[in-house]
């Protein structure tokens, strides 16, 4: 270790921390290869998460003002492949994952054309449900269909009405969002809580056609519906505000808890707007950052598309799991 120190000439406190910072940042890394469900999903909450995510894509898909008529073969037998194998494991099939992967499939069949493959998907689905041979629970899935009138009306009334009547938007007029009602949203935002009110987060707009058209190529979230968009909020969170190693993972608590206040404060100001997230390769990231100049010392946090409401819009019912399967008394 002398001679490492010798030969980069690194201070002595620089090497320490170094050592440190490796050991917290392999101790997260070891944690995730073991429980998350990059290698397999061999527990129920990896397989729920991977048909909640299939099915969520599905809706996404179906609430596009340009809906593909067929689209997401491969989606949507990808999603029965799961569901065959929840039941095969003898999983609970009145959970809400499920049953509303099971409604979503259904909502897709009944509306779309009846070409080959969605017919094939009809068969297949009505042959696992024959064979799993046991009643379902309730669980919707699928798209709504909202007004902006309900929208405004629910976005002033108390929270519990306010919260539940947000929704993720994917279809905006083409006026634009005007600087100072984002910065009313943004001011909103700046009451959220951060470690020791340190306010590491800052909000980035985007609305030359330039930026908006390089946005939407590089963010694959955006598909379908990124002819309608012309603002892009870049959310980040300063690495600079911290000062502890404890402290690794502190840039996405307070960016995240930052994000979901300006998500309500964009609903609060009656616009639409659509949570986008930034987990992305380093690769994309530096040639995110080579486009769109954001310091390095920021890390980007989120991206949130932000428009005007249509008069009528389509969105993912985007089913939430019973009471009993989040929370847990200790």
């Amino acid at each position: 270790m002398e001679k490492l120190k010798k030969k980069l000439k690194l201070p002595v406190e620089f090497v320490y921390y170094l050592l440190i910072c490796i050991g917290n940042y392999a101790y997260d890394m070891f944690r995730f290869m073991k429980h998350s469900s990059l290698l397999n999903y061999n527990s129920r909450q990896k397989l729920e998460a991977r048909i909640i995510a299939h099915a969520h894509s599905i809706e996404r898909g179906l609430s596009l003002s340009e809906c593909r008529s067929g689209f997401g073969v491969e989606l949507r037998d990808s999603l029965l492949n799961l569901l065959n194998e929840y039941i095969a494991r003898g999983y609970d099939i009145s959970a809400v994952p499920f049953v509303s992967a099971i409604n979503v499939l259904k909502f897709y069949i009944s509306n779309q054309n009846a070409t080959t493959t969605v017919i094939k998907t009809k068969r297949r689905l009505d042959q696992m449900l024959l064979e799993a041979n046991a009643p379902l629970g309730n669980a919707n899935g699928g798209t709504q269909n909202l007004t902006k009138e309900l929208i405004l009306k629910k976005s002033c009334e108390e929270f519990s009405e306010f919260a539940v009547n947000r929704f993720s938007i994917r279809d905006f007029t083409s006026e634009i969002v005007s600087v100072d009602e984002i910065g009313k949203a943004v001011k909103i935002a700046q009451k959220s809580p951060s470690v020791c009110n340190r306010q590491s987060s800052k909000v980035y707009v985007a609305q030359s056609k330039r930026d908006v058209a390089l946005i939407g190529n590089m963010h694959s979230g955006v598909g379908g519906f990124s002819a309608s968009i012309n603002t892009f909020l870049i959310v980040t969170s300063d690495l600079q505000s911290f000062f502890s190693f404890n402290e690794r993972n502190q840039v996405y608590i307070d960016g995240g808890l930052f994000s979901m206040s300006l998500l309500y404060a964009l609903h609060n100001r009656g616009l639409g707007a659509c949570a986008l997230n930034w987990a992305v390769d380093k690769k994309t990231d530096a040639e995110f950052r080579a486009v769109i100049p954001i310091p390095e010392s920021e890390n980007i946090i989120l991206l949130i598309a932000v428009g005007h409401l249509p008069d009528v819009i389509t969105v993912p019912v985007s089913a939430r799991r019973r009471l009993d399967e989040v929370i847990r008394i200790l």
